[in-house]
């Protein structure tokens, strides 16, 4: 099958990667520069290499030139929109003023979720603020058993992840919220990462099965479609997908975002 890429991205060189010449097409080519275009297709392939790419339904990059890069993501490609716009700052990311603003992504993880189903899924962040608040970075609520919420670090300490159950501990002992903060199920124990290291594995409680069917969040969370616990932040990118990282791949995934948010200057 012959790879029809817009013209910016055939100048790129033969070596672009299938999977950003589409995220480029999405965003239109006059919205990405040919630098920026060879940093997403080089992440991608790294991504790819490092077997995680697979495993990813939605990857959000916020971190980006300008709006239109960051309001679609890389993996599904989903265009999200800014109800209440947050703050965008190029090669930075949007910041949240804690109590109206947010992001729909637009993905429905019952309908968009390739890989992930609703007993092994995992949804992240990756926070630029330090801050210690019960504010949602990301997530969706449509019952008590169909959740997918993340608090990098809230005032106790704890980064708190709901996962088809009731709220756990799933990094403990946290003094610095910035990075990547990781949770996943397996359908019935919850499991914790940070900056690609492991955390703290819960029980989780009377969990349900099916993924959430509304549009996650971000900078709050949807409860039944209404925005909610807002969270007074700054973020680069986010990530839905299956459980199933092994530890070497959790920190395969840290590393190579890493490398590109530090090229962009972003890394904390």
């Amino acid at each position: 099958m012959t790879l029809l890429l817009p013209s910016n991205v055939s100048m790129l060189g033969a070596g672009i990667d299938p999977d950003a010449a589409r995220w480029i097409a999405t965003v239109g080519q006059a919205n990405v520069s040919q630098p920026r275009g060879r940093l997403v297709s080089d992440a991608i392939r790294e991504l790819k290499a490092g077997n995680v790419w697979a495993d990813l339904d939605f990857l959000p990059v916020l971190a980006a030139e300008n709006e239109a890069q960051a309001l679609v993501d890389w993996k599904a490609r989903k265009t999200m929109t800014a109800p209440v716009a947050p703050t965008f700052t190029a090669d930075r990311g949007y910041a949240f003023n804690g109590s109206t603003q947010y992001l729909n992504t637009a993905f429905v993880p019952s309908t968009d979720c390739v890989v992930a189903t609703g007993s092994s899924f995992m949804l992240g962040v990756y926070e630029r603020t330090n801050l210690a608040a019960t504010g949602r970075a990301i997530g969706a609520q449509a019952t008590s058993v169909q959740t997918a919420l993340l608090i990098p670090r809230n005032a106790s300490d704890n980064c708190v992840a709901s996962l088809n159950a009731a709220s756990a501990n799933v990094v403990t002992g946290l003094t610095d919220s910035r990075g990547l903060s990781v949770a996943q199920t397996n359908g019935t124990t919850g499991t914790g990462y940070k900056n690609g290291a492991v955390g703290a594995s819960p029980t989780l409680t009377t969990p349900g099965s099916s993924l959430v069917n509304i549009a996650l969040f971000i900078g709050a969370y949807s409860l039944a479609g209404v925005p909610t616990s807002f969270r007074a932040t700054s973020l680069g990118y986010c990530l839905f997908g299956k459980n199933g990282w092994t530890a070497t791949q959790h920190a395969a995934f840290y590393a190579i975002m890493q490398r590109y948010m530090t090229r962009l200057g972003a890394n904390v």
